[in-house]
């Protein structure tokens, strides 16, 4: 750890203290209000969705499900793409799907069903009528309990989005970190930053080449008054588990590489699932250079880099 002027001012004397204040800092949690429901992003999935769902709607309360679905997919094979969405599922809105035809008989091949092209023959339609009746989404349909598709994709999105909230924690430092750089510019104009930065845009606003450094990585944040280069890497972890230690292990790596190119390079790290995992963050913090938490980067030591 580099001693600067702004850490003793925290009472950090030594890599013992300056850790000691580290641990004793790490936030607790760092909730947003997007933590709870990213609404915009819910609403923005379901309207890219409405046209093809108002055509759904048409059959809504329909007696012959299987009749009125082929009828309908005849006349609009593009609305066979959305089936996917109205379903909860794993990763990014996959729409090929493999599923078990014969469970007391697993050698029978698995069906396969491909809901990124329009259903435009009857083998398609066909194999998307059973696809719904077997996954149960027929069931919206008949049983007479939903008026509005575009209502229930949006409580669906909501449900799928609540659950995402472990992939926010990350996002929320990042935005977090964002308004700091903001308002650190605000008071010293002649500092700029690049957030998900590449070596290109480093090169193009500052004309600074990070070399091998750029090839194939974006940082979280690079930061430059136009001579010296800070590259920085955030993240918070709510869970502690072996991850830690490889990330622990990884970063003082990368610190290094960017040294050894002539550049400075800042980790800022923080929450509660470092606390099973505080031996290899000493480890890392004895080892680098500036390995902070949001407590040390507010106390003006990214200001005292460029000083």
């Amino acid at each position: 750890m580099k001693l600067l002027e702004t850490l003793k001012k925290l009472g950090i004397t030594s890599d013992d203290s300056g850790f000691s204040f580290l641990n004793s800092t790490l936030r607790p949690s760092l909730k947003l209000w997007n933590w709870f429901v990213d609404w915009d992003g819910v609403f923005l999935t379901a309207a890219k969705q409405r046209r093809n769902l108002d055509l759904w709607n048409s059959i809504l309360g329909t007696e012959d499900f299987e009749s009125d679905c082929l009828d309908l997919m005849e006349r609009h094979p593009e609305i066979a793409k959305s089936i996917p969405s109205l379903l909860v599922r794993e990763g990014k809105s996959p729409s090929k799907f493999s599923l078990v035809e014969d469970i007391a008989d697993l050698t029978v091949p698995d069906l396969q069903f491909d809901f990124s092209v329009n259903a435009v023959s009857p083998e398609q339609r066909l194999s998307a009528v059973q696809f719904m009746v077997g996954t149960g989404l027929s069931k919206l349909f008949t049983a007479g309990n939903i008026g509005n598709l575009n209502d229930y994709l949006v409580g669906v999105e909501a449900g799928l989005n609540s659950n995402a909230r472990k992939n926010r924690s990350g996002t929320s430092m990042e935005t977090v970190v964002d308004a700091f750089l903001k308002a650190l510019i605000s008071k010293n104009p002649k500092l700029k930053y690049i957030n998900q930065a590449t070596g290109a845009e480093i090169k193009r606003l500052w004309g600074i080449d990070i070399g091998s450094l750029g090839n194939g990585r974006r940082f979280d944040f690079a930061i430059s008054d136009g001579k010296k280069l800070v590259l920085m890497e955030v993240n918070l972890y709510n869970s502690s588990g072996s991850k830690l230690d490889s990330i622990a292990r990884s970063y003082p790596e990368l610190e290094v590489l960017v040294k050894n190119a002539g550049y400075s390079f800042v980790w800022v790290t923080d929450g509660p699932g470092w606390k099973q995992s505080l031996s290899s963050l000493n480890s890392a913090f004895g080892s680098m250079d500036y390995l902070w938490n949001l407590e040390i980067l507010y106390s003006g030591a990214l200001e005292e880099l460029f000083t």
